[in-house]
């Protein structure tokens, strides 16, 4: 996870003592980590520094977290966002879905668990260096010439399908959902679930079964 020394961390969590020792661990990982306590504090160090990544509470004293990232969103849309919060319920869960986030880390704190989430934060970043994706052991996507190849030899891909996997690529780390989905691939069209199902089908025909898994209310997860 070298690459993260060159990232900036923002951490929004107004309980003190935890996230001092949440600061102490990710500054073993990036370049710079900044610590805020509310959400007012934290939008200003967004808009003055380079951040990559944000790990954000979502009860604040007085405040929700959930409306940092669905300020933020409007402008910044494209910062990978963690939470990490004591509180299980559904709800939550589902609007930080809605609203983009890269995980969802329930306190008391978990290392390996956080290490994990690290982990494929930076092979993202990786990947994204040279811009060529390994979805499986013989099986590669060149994001510059778009093309997908298996044995080295080119697999062909209808339009639908190249946006799908273009779009599922560079949110691999995100739980997709209908909506992100129709959006991505089919613009202002309106997409049936019929229409879903079958480019599903065909995406798990060429790529594998194990490439996308299904979580059930929530969306679909792109392993690779």
């Amino acid at each position: 996870m070298k690459i993260l020394k060159q990232c900036n961390i923002l951490l929004l969590e107004d309980d003190k003592e935890f996230a001092s020792n949440l600061v102490q661990v990710l500054e073993l990982y990036f370049q710079t980590v900044y610590f805020k306590t509310n959400i007012s504090d934290a939008l200003a160090i967004v808009q003055k520094e380079k951040i990559d990544v944000i790990i954000s509470d979502i009860h604040l004293e007085k405040e929700n977290g959930l409306d940092f990232i669905a300020t933020l969103r409007k402008e910044k849309n494209d910062i990978p966002i963690i939470i990490f919060s004591g509180f299980k319920d559904e709800k939550y869960l589902f609007k930080a879905i809605e609203l983009g986030v890269i995980d969802y880390i329930v306190k008391p704190f978990d290392l390996k668990r956080l290490e994990e989430v690290l982990s494929r934060y930076a092979q993202t970043l990786s990947d994204k260096q040279d811009n060529t994706y390994q979805i499986k052991n013989n099986m590669y996507f060149d994001m510059d010439k778009k093309i997908l190849y298996e044995d080295d030899k080119e697999v062909t891909l209808t339009a639908k399908e190249y946006l799908f996997l273009a779009f599922a690529i560079e949110k691999k780390s995100y739980i997709l959902t209908r909506e992100m989905i129709e959006s991505a691939v089919y613009g202002q069209e309106l997409m049936s679930i019929a229409a879903l199902k079958n480019l599903l089908f065909r995406i798990r025909k060429k790529l594998g079964k194990e490439f996308i898994t299904t979580l059930p209310e929530l969306g679909y997860k792109i392993n690779i």
